[in-house]
């Protein structure tokens, strides 16, 4: 996919963002389910339902401009035998593809709910001027 959308000749140098963009679509699982909020310009809050999930089963980190979060239960009771386990605490991960002004600043538990809030900042784009040689002589 990512070929026929960066395949363009003015799209140079595009080719990590369209794998980035593979890797998300690959992990549009939808468990656990989530929801993203934006507070205001410069505030997005990603709320993922984590019921049943302690936070050291839990991991938030960023590579490059991914946010990647992992849940994974470490400790099974194997004492307990269950008449009905509705509660699922399957292994997942989650991977949203971060614009480079976008940046995670906090995360925790509450509720039930893993909270990650994420900051826009607006970044000053530098103009640059290239002088052109005359390589003629």
């Amino acid at each position: 996919m990512s070929r026929l959308l960066f395949n363009h000749p003015f799209l140079l140098g595009f080719d990590s963002i369209g794998q980035a963009l593979e890797k998300c679509l690959k992990s549009s699982d939808n468990y656990p389910p989530y929801n993203i909020e934006q507070h205001d310009n410069e505030l997005l809050v990603i709320k993922i339902a984590v019921a049943g999930f302690d936070k050291e089963d839990l991991s938030v980190h960023q590579e490059n401009n991914e946010l990647i979060i992992t849940g994974e239960k470490k400790i099974k009771d194997v004492n307990v035998e269950y008449i009905h386990h509705g509660i699922s605490c399957r292994k997942f991960q989650k991977v949203f593809l971060l614009a480079e002004e976008v940046i995670p600043i906090s995360s925790h538990i509450k509720n039930g709910l893993l909270v990650i809030q994420l900051k826009r900042e607006i970044i000053k784009k530098d103009v640059k001027i290239f002088e052109i040689e005359d390589q003629n002589t």
